[in-house]
């Protein structure tokens, strides 16, 4: 991606953020387009999401949530059971 302030080629930086969301004081790690030369940060549509990806998921394990992945786990337990409950399909 290059410089909005057309400074050139910008560099991908990961870092973390702290904020307060709902309530609960949260630590999650994102990625951001960096501009060498003046220093200005953007997010593409794909860093975009997997930032506030990573703000739901810091978020829900400070709530005390399932995270995502606990809850696709889940998933595949319950259609793993209702396979074996169902017998072999005919």
């Amino acid at each position: 991606m290059n410089c909005l302030n057309e400074h050139g080629a910008m560099k991908k930086v990961s870092r973390v953020e702290e904020t307060t969301f709902r309530g609960l004081a949260l630590r999650y790690g994102v990625e951001l387009w960096t501009c060498p030369g003046c220093g200005i940060e953007v997010e593409d549509l794909s860093l975009s999401a997997d930032n506030q990806r990573a703000l739901s998921e810091a978020y829900r394990k400070a709530a005390g949530l399932l995270t995502g992945d606990e809850i696709a786990e889940g998933q595949k337990r319950l259609a793993g059971a209702r396979r074996s409950l169902l017998g072999p399909s005919t």
